[in-house]
């Protein structure tokens, strides 16, 4: 059956980088000639994407009542659902799976959920409520290689799921710095600041690259609920001169511009968005061996993975190519010669593709 008319729902449209796949998927999916309405479960106030998807779809743009409770929920995208009467429900958010899936019970069309971390986490983490999202609906779609195998392993999922590989894609527009000759100030991390991203390994290093005396500085974009626990630790460890936060900021490719190398210290992730992007604009990367990062970088050829993670170890490497100016370039030529594979260039044939793998 070819596909004719989607339905997304999301769990939110914060500044993420699933709010940014999702956005980039939806129009080219339109310019596909593919019919797409998207409903947003939970819309906080001042949400980044709200106006962007706002813009895009106009009417097609749902958002559900945050004052009803979960159950309620169910029936008034059920509602939608029955109103618009798609092809497919696709669950383009982990934590809505289980209630896209009742939504669509009895009705006719299909339904997909998403992963878009390590299902091992995952399910630590969120416990029974995880495991059903992940079971219900049966067709999920894991945006890394790391998380599906982490599926593969379990013999439930295995035997029950059908699941299926689509990675995230990049702008290299977007993305792309006009002169990489200007002079480089400091490094720079980039992401949501909460315990998973483990921006406390980042004070650990500049603790250590001070205790040589190598007087450095780093810029950490975006904020988060960890963002003052964070700061206070900066404070504590009198590494204000050295490691400042800027909360969030749009203008990503003016501080990058000025970067020598981005750092990346997560625990666990899908597939890292901001590997991605640092690759588009010529950075070398010094990341731990998180969700697909080791599918992005090789040690050596165009950055570094620290597994498990080492201060002494990221401090080296951090060293290493604080010192050599022509290593970072040619690292940053490489990246940028990489990641061309992964634009948003033919993005909604390469999602249905991987839909249709499902029989769909």
């Amino acid at each position: 059956m070819k596909t004719k008319k989607i339905i997304f729902t999301v769990g939110q449209l914060g500044n993420g980088g699933l709010e940014r796949q999702l956005y980039y998927l939806t129009k080219d999916l339109i310019l596909n000639k593919i019919d797409v309405s998207c409903v947003c479960w939970n819309l906080e106030e001042d949400s980044f994407y709200f106006e962007k998807f706002k813009n895009l779809l106009k009417d097609d743009l749902y958002i559900l009542d945050q004052s009803q409770k979960s159950l309620k929920k169910v029936l008034s995208l059920r509602k939608i659902i029955k109103k618009t009467n798609p092809d497919i429900v696709i669950s383009f958010t982990s934590f809505v799976n289980a209630a896209t899936f009742l939504s669509t019970l009895g009705l006719r069309c299909d339904v997909i959920g998403s992963l878009r971390t390590s299902a091992d986490r995952y399910i630590k983490d969120g416990g029974l409520k995880s495991f059903f999202n992940i079971l219900f609906p049966r067709k999920i779609l894991v945006n890394s290689r790391v998380a599906k195998k982490e599926l593969e392993k379990k013999l439930i999922f295995r035997c029950f799921s059908k699941i299926q590989f689509y990675g995230n894609s990049v702008d290299l527009k977007k993305f792309s710095l006009t002169d990489q000759n200007i002079f480089k100030e400091y490094s720079i991390s980039v992401g949501n600041i909460r315990e998973a991203k483990r921006i406390d390994r980042l004070i650990l290093l500049f603790n250590k690259l001070r205790e040589i005396n190598l007087e450095v500085k780093h810029i950490h974009v975006g904020g988060g609920k960890d963002f003052e626990k964070i700061k206070q630790q900066i404070s504590n460890n009198n590494l204000e001169k050295h490691v400042i936060l800027i909360g969030q900021n749009s203008n990503i490719l003016k501080i990058a511009e000025k970067a020598s190398m981005l750092l990346h210290f997560s625990e666990y992730e899908g597939s890292p968005n901001v590997i991605m992007e640092a690759m588009c604009m010529g950075l070398p990367i010094i990341t731990t061996n998180c969700g697909d990062a080791k599918y992005f970088i090789e040690n050596e050829k165009n950055g570094f993975v620290i597994d498990p993670f080492d201060v002494n170890i990221f401090a080296e490497k951090y060293i290493f190519l604080h010192n050599n100016k022509s290593k970072r370039e040619q690292i940053g030529r490489e990246n940028m010669r990489l990641i061309k594979s992964f634009d948003i260039d033919q993005l909604g044939n390469k999602f249905l593709d991987s839909i249709s793998k499902f029989n769909i």
